[in-house]
């Protein structure tokens, strides 16, 4: 199960709303089959954001995404990526890929 910490001692300092929306395909040159990506904490996968697709030919894209919140500690840094979470880890086309990252905590309405 992920363990939204890290190694720093404390309460956590802010909470990040992390989400991902992109197009998705196997390459041309590809094994047609389910591909998948994932948001990824600290070089840990987030189980609960792994966006999977089954193309059935080459380069058909597929719109995935995800979100989820990720708490941050004082004095500590986080490292996140959208990794390739495929089972045989093969090439992956990307294309209109957003990360978006925000503070719900800060954001102002006017």
């Amino acid at each position: 199960e992920f363990q939204n910490r890290c190694c720093c001692q404390g309460e956590p300092t802010a909470d990040y709303l992390v989400v991902f929306h992109g197009n998705i395909a196997v390459p041309e040159g590809g094994t047609v089959g389910e591909i998948s990506l994932a948001l990824s904490v600290d070089g840990t996968i987030i189980p609960a954001t792994v966006m999977r697709v089954t193309p059935t030919v080459v380069q058909a894209y597929f719109n995935v995404g995800s979100s989820k919140n990720v708490q941050c500690y004082p004095g500590c840094c986080r490292n996140l990526s959208v990794v390739n979470s495929s089972a045989d880890q093969a090439s992956i086309l990307v294309s209109n890929a957003v990360l978006d990252i925000t503070r719900p905590d800060l954001v102002m309405t006017m």
